[in-house]
């Protein structure tokens, strides 16, 4: 309840204490208790309306406690017809209140009240009886005149008495001989300011002063009416000598400068005053002088500006254009704007005043007619030609048309259709027509195969059989089933070449089909993390729909609320929970058939009559039967299904499994638009926007992310420039990076997912040119060709890595990792073939581990990650045993982003409210922690934590 308060009090006490501190005592000898709080606010309220009671101290009993103060003045506050007295029943509290004091206690209360409700309050009030210190008033006595007592009982009663004494005058004899005629007080009169009239006498003519006692009396200023020494009379100030008296009357002269007369004051001289006459000159520019009369300085106006508008025609004009400048300044060329017409051609243009019209160069349009017939494209000032029209012509040559601009010639390097020419070897050109037919390159397949280094044997290109076959192609177009069993557990679909013989699978195309947390189902070809839904979101309200992906998050709706009833109304918006309970009154309404609704008041009526379709209704019933033998029915709007209310409330409530959509138990239709289940759809939406935002994950930061492994991939390869710029095949490289990052930019902003992917295809790149990084700084460098070895394959790598940016599987993460391991070992084998010591020293051991390593290193078969530790020790052993360790650290998967593994379909809140995901089939089988605020997740034996569960955070209301 609220604290009590006592205006009456609270009055009273505040005027005591201020009479008090009038009788001489310090404010901080003083402290006022109460037992309420507020009270002590009132109080304090009080105080502060009288300057004299700061450093009062103001306090509650509780708060007190330990204290004391030579003055302690004591509000009971409780006063009131139904006797009751609350805290101060309290006997510690009481007797803390009255054992504060040192010298003085005052208790301002209803002492009987409290009297009859607390035996200790009873015996302190037979003691103040016993001593006769308590009554209905209070007499204070005057200091100064003690046979005055003035009786206080309420604030008015002190107004009489407002300077702490009596109420008779105070009457002392001042120090000016003059009466204090102030009511009784007690403070000194060394601060009393007199007001009555001085009345001393200030000259030799006796004259009185006329100011009040406290001022300065000054001179005397009673003016005296008497002749000046220039013959003028005048009222002079007693104080002052007639002779040194300025005369202010008004005379008439003739200034001997200029001849003029002026009038001045008596006392001025005519030496100094300056001429009031207007200047009566001329100047040079015809404009009359502005100045007063200025004879004795520059008479000539040589240094005078003329300030008015200048007037003349302006510089070049060839109008009548005015100067608007000031008359003293020097005129400028005319730059007023003006549309004249071009002497060379019929154009107009807006030019300035001044400018000659043959000396403008006109850059409109030509629009002259060419003759081909069509309107010159060049611009006025250019020579004519170089029509820009397309148009259809017919090549010659080859008898094909080609769009072509009018004035090109139409030659066969433009024509852009299929050559229609045959190759020596009988098939048909591929080539474009205007291209030159290559005889040497037929690239038509053939039905003669090679066995490919893969093993698998590959179809024939029909140059080929006469030009011989680049076997180091042959195993990238190979077109056998690849058919390994990849990490997730499913069969690669793609095909030896495109895997690159199992070295680097291809995403795998097997369908997701899982249901996402929103209720449609993945149609992602991934097996592994669902990205966000891409079919259209269905989240609406009467006033809007999203409108947006299903995937991102959803805006809330901010229209007021429109559930209202006769009996509960909403004030809340539309997006937020409503403020209102579920309404249980039957609907008044009637029917069409004239039955009674059997709907609920405030919802939607249903359309079935509890007479006419009791059949039907009982039908109904027994979808989510209930127990209530006269039930209502409830009809869902967004699919027109029908239910027992009882039942639909029991089986929601219940449903507190995994975050999703609530559905319609008929037709599993999202329920959105059923007012009385509106709190639980938006604690549903509100918890699957949650699941949005985590997939989705913050674009800002997915954005940065992602630029900044791009600039350090950057960065890596500007410093790769220094050493290997000559390079041909780096440029190469270098172009394809661009080019991917023009690629990333065009696709923000990023999901999580997304950015994850190009993030780990990106780190797993800038391994491979780190490696090169780590090779600029050995102490061996390889041969040129090898360089163009390494580079070569390299951008081959790099091209596969970087190929798909919108995701990556585990499959593909572990391939990229294993072939970059494959890359290192290349680069360091290479290294070695270009030592001098190598071809000197071709003992048995050293060319059987350098076999072993270039068997395993250049080899088509899967690179075993297991296999790496123990090659690249064998490389570094042959380096030392070739007298020139090169020192390339050893590659580490830490330094790549992990992967997001969040399924869809399955997710819970911890207690606190933050979504997780549980994989395989959904059910809990282990218990963690949550990775934001450190509460129990998961379960075990297929059921998850109670704790986890919605039913913690769902709204009241049902």
């Amino acid at each position: 309840c609220l604290s009590k308060r006592n205006a009456a009090e609270a009055g009273f006490l505040i005027a005591l204490c201020r009479h008090i501190i009038l009788q001489g005592y310090d404010p901080k000898q003083i402290t006022i208790l109460t037992f309420y709080l507020g009270q002590m606010f009132t109080l304090i309220e009080e105080r502060e309306k009288h300057s004299i009671m700061t450093g009062v101290k103001i306090a509650s009993v509780d708060s007190y406690q330990g204290e004391e103060n030579d003055i302690i003045l004591l509000s009971l506050v409780r006063s009131n017809e139904e006797g009751k007295i609350g805290f101060l029943i309290s006997e510690n509290r009481i007797c803390v209140a009255l054992s504060r004091a040192k010298k003085a206690l005052y208790v301002i209360g209803n002492m009987d009240l409290v009297a009859s409700k607390s035996v200790l309050w009873k015996r302190v009030l037979e003691v103040l009886k016993e001593k006769g210190a308590i009554g209905s008033k209070l007499k204070l006595k005057c200091v100064k005149h003690p046979q005055q007592l003035t009786e206080v009982s309420k604030v008015r009663d002190f107004v009489p008495i407002t300077e702490g004494g009596c109420t008779l005058m105070c009457n002392t004899e001042l120090s000016c001989g003059h009466i204090c005629k102030r009511k009784c007080h007690l403070n000194s009169h060394d601060t009393y300011k007199c007001k009555e009239i001085c009345g001393k006498e200030m000259c030799i003519y006796r004259h009185k002063c006329k100011k009040l006692c406290f001022q300065d009396c000054g001179e005397c200023m009673i003016p005296l009416f008497g002749e000046l020494p220039c013959g003028h009379w005048a009222n002079v100030p007693c104080y002052v000598d007639p002779v040194e008296y300025k005369c202010n009357v008004i005379v008439k002269v003739i200034l001997q400068s200029c001849g003029h007369e002026i009038k001045k004051k008596c006392f001025e001289d005519v030496k100094i005053i300056k001429c009031t006459w207007g200047c009566e000159s001329r100047l040079p520019c015809g404009h009359a002088c502005r100045l007063k009369c200025h004879v004795g300085d520059d008479p000539d106006h040589n240094k005078y500006k003329c300030l008015r508008p200048c007037g003349r025609k302006k510089l070049n004009c060839n109008q009548e254009h005015l100067c608007e400048k000031k008359c003293f300044e020097e005129c400028s060329q005319c730059t007023s704007k003006l549309k004249r017409k071009l002497p060379n051609c019929d154009h107009f243009h807006t030019m300035e005043c001044f400018t000659d019209a043959s000396s403008i160069v006109c850059q409109k349009k030509c629009n002259r007619m060419l003759e081909c017939g069509h309107l010159c494209p060049l611009r006025c000032f250019e020579e004519c030609g170089g029509c820009k029209v397309m148009v259809v012509k017919k090549i010659e040559e080859c008898n094909h048309e080609v769009n072509i601009e009018c004035s090109m010639a139409p030659e066969r390097k433009l024509c852009n259709d299929k050559c229609e020419s045959f190759l020596p070897c009988g098939h048909k050109c591929e080539m474009l027509c205007g291209e030159p037919c290559q005889p040497n390159s037929c690239k038509v397949l053939v039905e003669e195969t090679v066995e490919s280094p893969c093993g698998h044997q590959v179809r024939l290109y029909c140059h080929e059989r006469s030009f011989g076959v680049e076997t180091s192609n042959l195993p990238r177009r190979c077109s056998e089933p690849c058919t390994k069993t990849l990490q997730c557990e499913h069969n690669c679909k793609g095909t030896c070449g495109s895997c690159l013989q199992g070295r680097i699978h291809v995403l795998c195309q097997e369908e997701c089909g899982r249901v996402l947390v929103c209720g449609h189902e993945c149609k992602a070809l991934s097996c592994e993390t669902c990205p966000p839904c891409k079919e259209e979101c269905f989240i609406q309200c009467e006033h809007s729909k999203c409108g947006k992906k299903c995937g991102n998050h959803c805006a809330p709706c901010t229209e007021p609320c429109t559930w209202t009833c006769k009996h509960y109304q909403c004030s809340k918006l539309c997006g937020q929970m409503c403020n209102r309970p579920c309404c249980d009154e039957p609907c008044e309404k009637k029917l069409c058939c004239g039955h009674p609704c059997i709907g609920l008041c405030g919802e939607k009526c249903p359309p079935l009559c509890s007479i006419c379709d009791a059949l039907e209704l009982e039908e109904l019933s027994m979808i989510v039967p209930s127990e209530d033998e006269n039930p209502r029915f409830l009809l869902l709007p967004d699919c027109n299904h029908v239910f027992d209310v009882k039942g639909l409330d029991t089986w929601l409530l219940t449903d507190t499994g995994s975050i999703k959509m609530i559905l319609c138990p008929h037709c599993n239709a999202p329920i959105q638009n059923a007012k009385r289940y509106g709190n639980i759809v938006k604690q549903h939406v509100r918890e699957v926007s949650k699941v949005k935002t985590k997939l989705f994950g913050d674009a800002k930061i997915s954005r940065q992310n992602v630029l900044t492994d791009f600039q350090k991939l950057m960065k890596a390869t500007r410093t790769m420039e220094v050493y290997y710029s000559t390079t041909q095949v780096f440029k190469q490289l270098e172009i394809l990076l661009r080019n991917v990052e023009e690629k990333v930019n065009q696709r923000m902003p990023l999901n999580a997912l997304e950015a994850n992917a190009i993030q780990a295809r990106v780190q797993f790149t800038t391994l491979i040119v780190e490696c090169f990084e780590n090779l600029s700084s050995a102490s061996h460098q390889p041969s040129d060709s090898n360089k163009v070895t390494l580079f070569t394959y390299a951008t081959k790598l790099i091209k596969t890595i970087l190929g798909n940016l919108e995701s990556i599987s585990h499959q593909q993460r572990s391939d990229f990792f294993n072939e970059c391991q494959r890359f290192q070992l290349r680069m360091q084998l290479c290294l070695i073939e270009s030592m001098p010591q190598f071809n000197f020293r071709r003992d048995a051991a050293i060319l059987k581990t350098y076999k072993e390593c270039k068997s395993l290193i250049t080899s088509l078969k899967p690179f075993q990650s297991d296999l790496y530790d123990e090659t690249y020790i064998k490389l570094e052993q042959l380096q030392k045993t070739l007298g020139r360790p090169i020192g390339i650290p050893k590659l580490e998967m830490q330094s790549i982003v992990k992967a997001i593994n969040l399924h869809q379909g399955h997710w819970y809140t911890c207690p606190n409210g933050h979504v997780y995901a549980i994989g395989n089939c959904g059910q809990a089988v282990q218990e963690s922690r949550c990775n934001e605020c450190g509460e129990r997740i998961g379960g075990g034996g297929q059921r998850h934590l109670p704790t986890n569960s919605r039913l913690n955070s769902l709204p009241e209301g049902l």
